[in-house]
């Protein structure tokens, strides 16, 4: 990448230059607060469907034909990050007084006698209305796919528990990193069907066998979630978000965004940004950072996923409209991917560095990373953003939730999944 050699070592010499005393900072990720998380007992939790979600409130059909449960803490905070404006300001001359970051880290239901709180980041707002769909269709197992480490067969194994419903999750490899560690430990603890392949390939032999065996057993054949969540179900959760948002910006929490940075990876979180910022009258333009796939078939990806949501929500409340979504509305950025999935880059891992130094938010070599690094260059190599509002929409779930994984025996997983305790991670990898 040509950007990469000066943004690492611009950022590199002006950071320690400048802010030598913060350099115990970078490498204790330790100091940040980390979530402590709710014991599931099974059949304690009630929950309310159809509840008064942001989106309902502005079309009320909705509220009658749309499956929602809920099941996370919202609306999150949003971070009015001064101290890096501060940073910006010392290391560059950039006068960035606007920069926000929405927390959905914070995500996770909270546990009602104290501050613990189950595993957050954006799958939660997904899973709200995809676990609604699934109970509402006489469902009794969830089965999902994701990578080694995915955040998202993680969440969808807790959440499922939570609802009552059996879960199986089939995971394929990535390259090795600390969140990877940590959400496998969690894994076993929350103890879903657990299934290991040496490729996608095989996985995705292995589905349809899966869906044969319920068959076979004479079943209710489970109820499948794609990778990420990231369908016209899943989608919703971030139309809603960006009705979320619109309420916190007319409580004048935020000023309207004229920018809303966030990740693309399997698209259900940027394509329901882009479509529920047109729903909700914002003009904030989104810049969905890829961080993985080629950018054509990612282009497509978005692009149908928001066509195919906004037909979704019509077909429940036709008062939704049909919008024509255009360059205006969202952009799409192809630098930071780096070389493979889950690479921690030399830029990302900086990202995360800073971040971590000056607002004590822990971001992810995978995703939030890189989609950081990519709005720290665009204020460099863009002034004229110095004047705007931005938003960084935060992902990750961060935390090393050591209160469960302390007593987690990482033998007890498939063998496959062992060996990723037996080598290091990344040399780049920023711990989680």
């Amino acid at each position: 990448m040509n950007i990469s050699l000066r943004f690492y070592l611009t950022f590199i010499f002006l950071f320690f230059a400048l802010h030598a005393e913060q350099a115990q900072n970078l490498t204790t990720p330790q100091e940040v607060s980390t979530q402590n998380t709710i014991a599931i007992s099974e059949n304690t939790q009630t929950f309310d469907f159809n509840a008064n979600a942001p989106i309902f409130k502005a079309f009320s059909g909705l509220q009658e034909t749309l499956p929602h449960i809920t099941l996370g803490t919202f609306p999150t905070p949003i971070l009015k990050a001064d101290k890096f404006g501060i940073f910006l300001r010392d290391a560059f001359g950039f006068d960035v007084k606007n920069l926000y970051i929405k927390q959905d880290n914070l995500s996770g239901m909270k546990n009602a006698n104290d501050d613990s709180q189950l595993f957050g980041g954006n799958k939660v707002r997904k899973l709200e209305f995809i676990l609604a769909d699934a109970l509402l269709c006489g469902a009794e197992t969830i089965v999902t796919v994701g990578d080694a480490g995915s955040n998202h067969a993680l969440a969808t194994a807790i959440y499922s528990k939570l609802v009552g419903l059996d879960c199986i999750i089939m995971l394929a490899p990535q390259l090795n990193t600390s969140y990877l560690q940590r959400n496998l430990l969690m894994d076993l603890y929350y103890s879903p069907t657990i299934k290991a392949y040496f490729s996608e390939a095989q996985r995705a032999v292995d589905e349809i066998k899966v869906s044969r065996e319920f068959i076979i057993a004479e079943k209710q054949s489970p109820y499948y979630i794609p990778m990420g969540g990231s369908n016209e179900v899943g989608a919703v959760g971030f139309v809603n978000a960006a009705f979320e948002l619109k309420e916190q910006i007319d409580q004048k929490i935020v000023p309207e965004p004229d920018y809303i940075y966030v990740t693309l990876g399997s698209a259900g979180t940027a394509a329901g940004l882009i479509l529920g910022c047109k729903a909700a009258g914002l003009k904030s333009k989104i810049v969905a950072v890829r961080i993985s796939g080629t950018p054509e078939i990612k282009a497509s990806v978005l692009k149908k996923l928001i066509k195919s949501t906004n037909k979704y929500l019509n077909m429940f409340d036709k008062n939704f409209p049909i919008f024509e979504i255009t360059e205006d509305d969202y952009s799409i950025n192809h630098d930071f991917t780096g070389t493979k999935y889950a690479e921690t880059t030399k830029e990302g891992a900086l990202a995360i560095r800073l971040l971590r130094a000056f607002e004590k938010i822990q971001l992810d070599g995978t995703y939030t990373g890189k989609t950081f690094a990519a709005l720290l260059f665009d204020l460099i190599k863009k002034p004229e953003l110095q004047n705007k509002n931005i938003l960084f929409w935060n992902t990750y779930c961060s935390g090393n939730f050591s209160d469960i994984t302390k007593d987690m025996d990482y033998k007890k997983l498939p063998e496959l999944l062992q060996g990723y305790f037996r080598v290091p991670v990344q040399d780049l990898d920023q711990g989680c």
